[in-house]
């Protein structure tokens, strides 16, 4: 499978006195086209419709941050089609641990609720693939 990604990004920067990141805010339209060939025409997409922002225990120290992403996180769909799988809701990433996800996720017709969720929880690796794929085979 190829990927052609499209990012529409923009973000802000806000340093403290001693010119370290304290915090950022970023606004993402990020959309990935996948093909059966590299010039192929599109067969799904991945697409992402979010605002993050990060803030840091240690400024400037990007190790420190937690990352907190609300909006559309993931819509996988057909080119020519409703989504396959999608998440609305809030993913915070701290430093040095799972994330987690609150919100909804659309898998077909099937709506589920989640609150605090470890992201594996609500998106394995295994998922992610399996969704892909239905995606690009598109509906029977």
């Amino acid at each position: 499978m190829w990927d052609r990604y499209e990012s529409d990004r923009y973000q802000t920067r806000f340093y403290n006195t001693d010119y370290l990141d304290a915090y950022r805010e970023f606004r993402s339209r990020d959309t990935d086209h996948l093909s059966t060939s590299a010039n192929g025409p599109d067969i799904a997409t991945i697409s992402t419709r979010v605002r993050f922002t990060e803030t840091f225990a240690v400024p400037g120290d990007d190790g420190t941050r937690t990352i907190r992403t609300q909006g559309v996180l993931w819509d996988i769909r057909p080119v020519h089609g409703s989504a396959v799988w999608r998440a609305v809701g809030t993913l915070v990433e701290p430093p040095d641990a799972v994330g987690t996800f609150t919100g909804r996720v659309t898998a077909g017709s099937k709506i589920t609720q989640f609150h605090n969720a470890p992201l594996p929880d609500v998106l394995s690796d295994d998922t992610f693939v399996a969704v892909v794929c239905a995606a690009a085979v598109g509906p029977r």
